[in-house]
């Protein structure tokens, strides 16, 4: 995989970092290796960023389709943690990622089995609403702590055995 890394001091507080950095529509304006971003995402007053990955299939509720925005998507968030140095001399930006996953019955082992077996991660607690969802849906909270951008790409690759964007 290739990669491209840089690093700058921004002359900004961290809040209004984190609001550049999650304000998804705005990344074709300023960043020309990033063309599209998908999700929604908020910044907490503590810093913790909240993803929100929104499903693509039909969910019914009693026959009446559901939104993908009404509480039935993936939500993930990334609590900043500690820097350590890295190999090459830098600092990588570490974090505390805590995906929701939302899933239909069919993916909850696909995901659980990527995402312990694979990356190892703790698996939280596994639920249904048991509410009259059609499908099923399912959801997993998980944690892990270490560099942000490997989280991330571990929880895409989960994501990926689901019916999100």
């Amino acid at each position: 995989m290739r990669q491209i890394e840089t690093a700058i001091d921004i002359a900004a507080p961290p809040l209004a970092v984190w609001n550049v950095l999650v304000d998804f529509a705005a990344y074709p304006d300023w960043n020309p290796f990033i063309r599209r971003l998908h999700g929604e995402a908020t910044v907490g007053n503590d810093g913790v960023v909240t993803v929100t990955v929104l499903r693509t299939d039909r969910i019914l509720l009693d026959g009446v389709r559901v939104a993908p925005q009404c509480g039935i998507s993936t939500t993930i968030q990334f609590k900043p943690s500690r820097k350590d140095d890295d190999a090459r001399g830098g600092n990588r930006a570490n974090a505390q990622v805590c995906p929701d996953f939302s899933m239909t019955a069919a993916e909850v082992v696909p995901v659980i089995k990527r995402m312990q077996l694979d990356h190892h991660w703790f698996q939280g607690s596994l639920r249904n609403d048991e509410t009259n969802q059609q499908p099923q849906l399912f959801w997993d909270a998980m944690v892990k702590e270490g560099d942000a951008y490997q989280l991330a790409q571990e929880v895409r690759s989960g994501l990926d055995l689901t019916h999100s964007k």
